[in-house]
């Protein structure tokens, strides 16, 4: 530890004050269990003096400490920083900042940038940096402790896939921070959630949430050591294993907090179909909407337009998006059927094609970017698709299911898969041009494969299976060629140039 300048000359401004003032600190009461073994001398405490605030900081605000033990110190006294004429505050360098700096120094000498290490040794030798936040003698990595960055906790709700703000475990605002009562109802019901409050955890509450509820309520009958006439719930209300119960859940919500948020984390950076992600292939895109988008694959595919619309948003499922944002889906799906419809045969005659629109909504507690893979099918082969795909769903899985195998969609009241299936139920959905399909609730995940779609279609157009199984992503330059050649026939089907044009008022010139 180095210390400066301890002594100093005072100034004409210490005449007005006086440094031989004293602070009394009173003793602090002893509790009585401890009170009564230290004597008659002890049992009240003692009291001591002290310097006064001012003296203190007068001392320690004009010497520089180095040393880790004394960061601690040098913070409460303001000990260690300076404040420059600009308004920017400095302080010695962290242990860690000069390894960095040595390290940098070694990089910039193996490169030969002599001017670099001239500078780099300059500013280790003086030993100060400036702090990002000025004049309050913290930066925002903190003096001599670890980088901290303060994040905002977020939750998914697995059924709905809506991304929001964690809510902490919170205590009871009307107990007294010290002082509990126990065994009134009053003091149990009180500090209870509200009935909104209830109905929303109910809803957001997973099976297996309800499932380690369960096991906990039966751990806790389990330890009491009563026989079965004793009431268990008297043995609960003692004070210390309620307490310590109630600590433990508190922990146990803070860490799932922070596991369920790592988890929204890491599915939004790995996602592939989110715009602003960085494994987003932007040069795959044919057009964009307000809310949603139509690309291309980036894999052979199963004919050279085929292409997919997926929403801006990362969304889990069809069933768990907006409205708004399915209405525009089927704007997408409508003018692929005009455009294949209009399709060319190699004699210039309009023979016209069929496509299907698939939907595999499978894994949805991992909350994967959901889309819609448009296929388009020459025409004698879309008509039989519907029975290619009503026999493979028959003969998914195993042969008896607890939900309605095949559901026909035609059949029901909306006539799609969102007012058919509950949120939350991993499914799989074909619609056949602008015509409803079929769905099928998926029970055993993990015998249903990914490529459900892709096999049966497959099949019906007798590729070879790398074009659905383990496919290899293309070059940037075969991509560019697929998307610019299909966004040619886009051109005159392209319903966002139309909403554009009457967002911007260019529609009104009539």
């Amino acid at each position: 530890m180095h210390r400066s300048y301890l002594m100093r000359r005072p100034n004409d401004e210490d005449d007005s004050y006086d440094y031989g003032e004293q602070d009394l600190v009173r003793a602090k009461p002893i509790d009585a269990r401890f009170s009564r073994n230290l004597g008659p001398t002890f049992t009240g405490g003692k009291d001591f003096v002290r310097a006064s605030e001012h003296s203190q900081k007068q001392f320690y605000g004009s010497q520089m400490v180095v040393g880790g033990e004394s960061q601690k110190h040098n913070e409460e006294f303001g000990e260690g920083t300076s404040k420059e004429a600009d308004g920017k505050s400095s302080r010695p360098m962290t242990h860690d900042e000069r390894n960095k700096i040595s390290a940098s120094i070694l990089k910039a000498e193996l490169r030969g940038d002599s001017e670099r290490v001239k500078k780099l040794k300059r500013k280790l030798e003086e030993g100060i940096v400036e702090n990002e936040k000025g004049g309050n003698g913290k930066d925002e990595e903190g003096e001599g402790r670890e980088r901290r960055r303060e994040v905002l906790l977020l939750s998914m709700d697995k059924r709905s896939g809506v991304v929001m703000p964690a809510k902490g475990p919170q205590k009871n605002r009307n107990e007294p921070s010290e002082k509990r009562r126990i065994g009134t109802v009053d003091e149990e019901f009180g500090k209870h959630m509200e009935l909104s409050q209830m109905v929303a955890e109910e809803k957001t509450t997973t099976a297996e949430q309800q499932i380690a509820m369960f096991n906990r309520s039966a751990k806790v009958c389990s330890d009491s050591k009563t026989d079965d006439d004793w009431v268990v719930d008297d043995n609960m209300m003692s004070h210390p294993k309620k307490r310590r119960h109630e600590e433990k859940e508190i922990v146990r919500k803070k860490r799932n907090m922070v596991e369920e948020h790592k988890l929204v984390e890491h599915t939004l950076d790995s996602c592939s179909k989110c715009i602003n992600s960085k494994l987003f292939d932007k040069h795959s895109i044919v057009a964009y909407g307000l809310k949603t988008y139509l690309s291309v694959v980036n894999w052979d595919g199963l004919s050279p337009e085929h292409c997919y619309i997926a929403p801006m948003a990362h969304c889990a499922s069809l069933v768990q998006m907006d409205e708004d944002v399915y209405e525009e889906m089927k704007l997408w799906m409508k003018g692929l059927v005009a455009m294949w419809r209009e399709e060319k045969g190699e004699d210039g005659e309009e023979d016209g094609m069929d496509c299907v629109f698939v939907e595999t909504a499978i894994n949805i507690r991992e909350q994967q970017h959901m889309s819609i893979e448009c296929i388009p099918l020459p025409k004698e082969l879309g008509e039989l698709a519907p029975i290619y795909f009503k026999k493979a769903i028959m003969e998914s899985e195993k042969e008896w299911s607890n939900n309605q195998k095949l559901i026909d969609l035609a059949k029901t009241s909306k006539a799609n898969v969102r007012g058919t299936i509950p949120k939350g139920f991993p499914y799989f959905t074909v619609n056949f041009g602008l015509q409803p399909g079929f769905a099928h609730v998926v029970e055993d995940e993990r015998k249903f494969p990914s490529n459900f779609a892709q096999e049966i279609i497959g099949g019906m157009l007798d590729l070879p299976h790398n074009h659905w199984r383990k496919p290899k992503k293309q070059s940037f330059d075969q991509i560019m060629e697929r998307r610019n050649k299909l966004k040619e026939k886009w051109t005159k089907y392209d319903w966002t140039e139309i909403v554009r044009r009457e967002l911007n008022g260019e529609g009104e010139t009539d």
